[in-house]
């Protein structure tokens, strides 16, 4: 079993948050000049995908303003990063999950460096890990899962959008705790992964709910657990895996990032306006109906996540000696 400890999370979270600073901010009246770029560093299909849509609408909506959404999946996430921080261009936000975090735990080279390259802008929304298999899946509960990998040559498999992503390191970390060999199958982002698992290529996934709600509610895939403490109100009856025996209290969120170099001008103006769209109560409506929450709030609330969330799964990474595959 991999067990984090306090002070593997704590050495963690030390080495996150060592030169993680983030620059005074000046507001800008001039942003946007011109249309605007959300890059997705995943594949279209995905949970992350349809909410840089959504709120690329209603930005667009706002603006008078085109934001359009451009996907750069691979590398778990660090081509699309890298294109932003390396753009230093104000109308190139990164729209992102919380695998950014672990990208310097996994990757020596990334492309760039998130502590000076980039500037959190603002979390967008959170969402908590789900347990799913396909529909016609012998696997109806979470004891299954043992006994169908003790039955399979090789055990079973899992998908993940990416190699150090938060399902990614769930699912390694679950496998450990059920005691279960199991494979991780790396995917260009949550569209494709889910539609591997639809299409029986894998065994099971512990995904963001935002990624597979949809196909939950039309039958491709059976929700069996909820890796948290709070039931979803969409899946009620969902069996929880945040406390004992399992302890997998474990979500995903997005959040914009824009370049380093341009943060004093220009994220105060942008995280008004993405707050301005997490006020809206359609926006809101649909976030919740897709499994997430929405958050908004201060750039420096998602410094302090960022911090947090890298001590744990930047624990896992170090525990587990997980190198990028």
């Amino acid at each position: 079993m991999i067990i984090i400890t306090r002070r593997t999370a704590l050495q963690a979270s030390a080495a996150w948050s060592a030169s993680l600073a983030l620059p005074a901010m000046a507001q800008s009246s001039v942003w946007p000049k011109e249309n605007v770029k959300l890059i997705v560093p995943f594949a279209a299909g995905g949970g992350t995908d349809r909410l840089a849509r959504l709120m690329g609408q209603r930005l667009s909506e706002k603006t008078g303003k085109s934001f359009v959404v451009e996907n750069r999946p691979g590398a778990g996430g660090n081509i699309g990063a890298a294109q932003v921080a390396k753009a230093n261009d104000p109308h190139q936000l990164l729209f992102t999950t919380a695998s950014i975090v672990v990208s310097p735990f996994l990757f020596s080279k990334p492309g760039y460096n998130l502590t000076k390259d980039l500037t959190p802008v603002i979390q967008v929304s959170s969402s908590p890990l789900v347990l799913v298999v396909r529909a016609n899946s012998p696997i109806k509960a979470i004891e299954d899962l043992p006994k169908a990998a003790a039955a399979k040559s090789g055990g079973l498999n899992y998908a993940s959008p990416g190699v150090g992503t938060t399902s990614h390191l769930g699912g390694f970390l679950m496998s450990k705790q059920l005691k279960m060999p199991a494979s991780h199958v790396a995917y260009r982002g949550a569209g494709p992964a889910v539609n591997a698992l639809i299409a029986g290529e894998i065994d099971f996934a512990l995904m963001a709910a935002v990624a597979v709600l949809p196909f939950i509610k039309n039958q491709q895939l059976r929700a069996v657990a909820v890796a948290g403490k709070r039931p979803l109100p969409d899946l009620a009856t969902t069996p929880l895996m945040g406390g004992a025996p399992y302890n997998l209290d474990l979500d995903n969120w997005q959040g914009v990032f824009i370049a380093s170099n341009l943060a004093k001008t220009h994220a105060e103006v942008i995280n008004q306006a993405f707050n301005e769209v997490l006020k809206l109560q359609d926006v809101r409506t649909t976030v919740y109906a897709d499994g997430a929450t929405p958050v908004g709030g201060a750039s420096a609330a998602l410094k302090t996540l960022m911090s947090t969330d890298g001590g744990k799964y930047g624990g896992i990474v170090i525990a587990a000696g997980i190198k990028p595959e």
